[in-house]
């Protein structure tokens, strides 16, 4: 066959290069108005966006806790290459 009249064949693209959804849940909350309106103006969006945040960092605040309560009892020798470019 001439090369103009092949016809091109694309690979399919394999499952795994498509990202992991996250498992969502629907959920009812019940929270002060006031507190709402002022959490979406600071973030400037939606409810949902909103609380995903809120939730967010709480979820981190614990990370933070334990990194925290590790203070001191690592000791880190400063490393001198870090340094270099300045």
């Amino acid at each position: 066959m001439p090369a103009a009249t092949q016809k091109k064949t694309r690979k399919p693209i394999a499952a795994s290069t498509k990202p992991e959804k996250p498992k969502m849940r629907k959920i009812t909350v019940i929270v002060p108005a006031d507190l709402l309106d002022r959490a979406m103006e600071a973030s400037g969006e939606g409810i949902t966006p909103t609380v995903a945040e809120g939730l967010e960092k709480v979820a981190v605040s614990l990370a933070y806790k334990d990194l925290l309560a590790m203070r001191g009892k690592i000791k880190i020798r400063p490393l001198p290459w870090l340094r270099d470019d300045r």
